[in-house]
Formats: structure tokens, C-alpha cells, sequence
């Protein structure tokens, strides 16, 4: 058996209508709407340009660099019912949640942290 986890997903991002996953580097899988990321960030429009066939998602999710915690923040405050700005709760997340904000281009996100 190997020493890899096993993909969990987020109680939160799970909806069964979302057309694409996405991994954070901890392993926790976001069943999520490309419509929504295209919207709120110019690179996830580019990367999704090549549609999915969503039946496909879990078994090719989008590997992303950051953690779960930040990858959370993100996508509630990129979604539309979600938040305008998160607990910070510290500056080290600040910096890491700015520092993803502005790799992903949410000019939304990065405006409201600072």
C-alpha cells in the first residue's frame, strides 16, 4: 500500500451539478462550476477553455499548488453567495491568500484583502 492519501472532498464544494475538480496540494478535491471561475478570474477562463465532459472531473481533477484552506477562501469569495471577505487570521494566510489571488487573477479577491 502506498504512502499517498486518499483524495477527500470538501463537505462544502461537493455539488453534484459542478462540471470540473479541482485538488488542492493536500488532497482535498472541489467539485466546483467552471462558469463561476471563468467569471471571477481571467486565468481560470483560459485554462478552461477546452471544455470538459463533467462525467470526467473525479477522475482528472486540476492539480493546484495551494493548500485547502486557501483554495476555501478563494472559491467563497469567488462564488456569488459567498463571502466578501474571510476571517484573516493571520498575516502569514494573508500573504498566502493575496499571493494565490494574484496568480489566479480574482482582481475581486486580491481588491477586498487589501
Amino acid at each position: 500500500m502506498s504512502g499517498v492519501p486518499q483524495p477527500q472532498y470538501d463537505k462544502t464544494y461537493s455539488s453534484p451539478d459542478a462540471d470540473i475538480v479541482l485538488e488542492s496540494s493536500d488532497r482535498v478535491r472541489f467539485r466546483v462550476h467552471s462558469l463561476i471561475l471563468k467569471l471571477a478570474s481571467d486565468v481560470f477562463s483560459q485554462m478552461l477553455e477546452i471544455p470538459r465532459h463533467p462525467a470526467e472531473a473525479d477522475d482528472h481533477p486540476i492539480p493546484l499548488a495551494e493548500k485547502s484552506d486557501i483554495i476555501k477562501v478563494v472559491l467563497d469569495m469567488a462564488y456569488p453567495q459567498g463571502l466578501l471577505l474571510p476571517e484573516l487570521r493571520d498575516l502569514q494566510f494573508v500573504v498566502r491568500l493575496l499571493n494565490t489571488s494574484d496568480k489566479y487573477a480574482f482582481p475581486r479577491i486580491t481588491a477586498a484583502v487589501r
